[in-house]
């Protein structure tokens, strides 16, 4: 039975496979984006033994850069390559048009 109701889709057809796709995009995309969040928090477990409000008030400034280092190469990260060099061509000609030299 199921093989047939199988057999009788066409995989080939945009109807079944754009969204059949585009629902396989998205559960990829949230199970690693979750490992790697799970990973964080593991990591930060492992150094500080415990993952609540107390340790997290604990946490150095090296390790809450890390995370921000981490979230914004991984998640945006072409609003990150594009406000780089925004904010370095700014300062570059903002060196070259100023008055004083």
């Amino acid at each position: 039975m199921m093989l047939s109701l199988l057999g009788s889709l066409k995989l080939k057809d945009p109807r079944v496979f754009v969204p059949g796709a585009a629902l396989c995009y998205l559960l990829l995309v949230r199970a690693l984006r979750y490992r790697r969040r799970d990973g964080l928090i593991k990591e930060f477990k492992r150094r500080h033994g415990s993952y609540d409000r107390d340790a997290l008030s604990k946490m150095t400034i090296e390790e809450a850069w890390s995370i921000g280092k981490q979230l914004t190469e991984q998640e945006f990260p072409t609003i990150f390559l594009i406000s780089m060099f925004v904010a370095l061509f700014k300062v570059r000609l903002s060196i070259h048009l100023s008055p004083c030299r």
